[in-house]
């Protein structure tokens, strides 16, 4: 019932915090949104599909929170002002044209910026583009990645009664499961996705991008 947190020697490269639910891990992203109204503190929640870019937009809007939009292969630049003018919240479409080799640094005068993924890829490479553009930002800068456990990618490897064990272990809707073993198991099941995708085409939603790419796969 736990495969998915196995033990794994592979090297964890990304952070993950899993919820229970989606509802649960978008109200905790507009806490983190309404955290960054403050004064030198830019965050910038970054969605891979549209059809998450799109709800992100709506609850914000409808949370009052002020926020612009972020083009990440155009933005991430010396001189955008990122972190310094622009302080707040910003929303971003990770677009696969993005060159993480070329993209440029921040001005290192910027204050902490804090990447917030709000959902994951079914392949590991493009959760891996974030994390390379986060890095080019200096330091203290965070990357953290946000999943549910109802959220598709996910329910190909966690069931219903995973998801009823953990609330009887004392796991409540607004609380995440954040550790180092959770980060081996994401990634380790990424790779699993990717060894059974046919391809890569486009999608709107995550479910969208398994049914053209995963057709052998099935969502518990």
């Amino acid at each position: 019932m736990f495969n998915w947190l196995r033990r794994s020697d592979s090297k964890p490269h990304l952070r993950f915090h899993v919820w229970l639910s989606e509802e649960a891990k978008l109200k905790a992203l507009m806490r983190i949104a309404m955290e960054s109204t403050s004064p030198g503190q830019t965050t910038v929640l970054v969605a891979h599909f549209a059809e998450m870019y799109q709800i992100l937009g709506s609850l914000l809007d409808e949370h009052g929170i002020t926020y612009s939009s972020l083009a990440l292969d155009k933005d991430f630049q010396p001189d955008s002002g990122l972190g310094t003018d622009h302080a707040g919240v910003y929303i971003a479409l990770l677009d696969d044209r993005v060159d993480t080799q070329e993209a440029a640094e921040v001005s290192s005068a910027s204050p902490t910026v804090r990447v917030v993924v709000v959902e994951a890829h079914p392949l590991e490479c493009h959760n891996r583009t974030v994390q390379n553009l986060a890095d080019s930002l200096p330091p203290p800068s965070m990357t953290e990645y946000h999943v549910s456990l109802d959220e598709p990618v996910m329910r190909i490897f966690v069931d219903d009664n995973t998801i009823r064990a953990l609330t009887a272990l004392g796991l409540k809707d607004d609380s995440c499961i954040d550790h180092a073993m959770v980060d081996k198991s994401m990634v380790r099941a990424m790779q699993k996705i990717e060894k059974a995708s046919t391809g890569d085409r486009p999608a709107d939603s995550a479910e969208h991008w398994l049914s053209l790419n995963c057709p052998e796969v099935s969502v518990n």
